[in-house]
């Protein structure tokens, strides 16, 4: 019989019950690495260019040209060969989207016109 699959709550939980230490006069309490873990957990502060095509919904090659060529458009950090965003390249690379779009939208115009 196939096991059941465990969701992010129940694992979360299944965590802190096997890493549970005893504290002062006998209290049950987790250990300070885990309370670290679980406070620092939630929305990540920095994005890769995969997300900034996912949230964009445009293919990645456009986003990685984008980031590559136009230099106002810098990384905040780096991981390995990574290169890490701020939120606001997002709104960035829509615009340079847009603009590329734009341009290409208003020659097919003129020689089709």
């Amino acid at each position: 019989m196939p096991k059941p699959s465990l969701t992010a709550e129940t694992r979360r939980k299944s965590n802190f019950s096997n890493a549970v230490q005893k504290g002062a006069g006998g209290a049950i309490r987790p250990p300070r690495a885990f309370i670290l873990r679980e406070a620092t957990m939630g929305e990540p502060k920095l994005i890769t260019p995969g997300v900034i095509a996912s949230e964009l919904g445009a293919p990645l090659h456009r986003v990685t040209r984008i980031l590559r060529t136009r230099s106002h458009i810098r990384p905040l950090a780096r991981a390995g060969v990574l290169r890490l965003y701020e939120r606001e390249a997002v709104a960035q690379v829509r615009h340079e989207l847009n603009t590329i779009d734009a341009r290409r939208h208003a020659r097919q115009q003129v020689t089709h016109g």
